[in-house]
């Protein structure tokens, strides 16, 4: 049984959602109390409502799966631009040139931004501030 979740360092850890088969790459949407994942072998990009009822250690309730876009070919990877509304997925269709897409978190749609990454390709977010207190400015992914 796979499971995602559970507390770091805890004695018994608590899984949140069960009967996932390849949940990997993860990104937390902490404005919004969600948790988006790929699963490699589903071709799935999911997400996790964090209700305080899935995550209370004292009861047996599991964090719902929401499927949000589906038809990626072995997903590894994806990052959040919360304030867009999209995800950013990378995979491996076919395994070994790796494919990033945009995907709109309302409406699930994905759309190929670049192909030919290669193996083991990962995705990173940087956000430029002109100061500590202002907004994002600008968002900047690396592959």
């Amino acid at each position: 049984m796979a499971s995602v979740g559970g507390f770091a360092g805890a004695v018994n850890p608590k899984p949140i959602a069960e009967g996932l088969s390849g949940a990997i790459g993860a990104a937390l949407d902490e404005v919004n109390n969600q948790l988006y994942f790929v699963d490699y072998n589903t071709g799935e990009l999911n997400r996790l409502g964090l209700t305080p009822t899935c995550l209370d250690l004292d009861t047996v309730t599991k964090c719902t799966i929401h499927s949000v876009a589906s038809g990626f070919s072995h997903p590894e990877n994806v990052v959040l631009d919360v304030g867009a509304g999209i995800a950013y997925v990378t995979t491996r269709d076919p395994p070994g040139s790796g494919g990033l897409y945009r995907v709109d978190l309302g409406t699930g749609s994905k759309t190929l931004v670049t192909f030919n990454l290669g193996d083991r390709n990962f995705i990173f977010r940087s956000i430029e501030r002109t100061t500590h207190t202002e907004p994002e400015s600008s968002t900047r992914f690396a592959v």
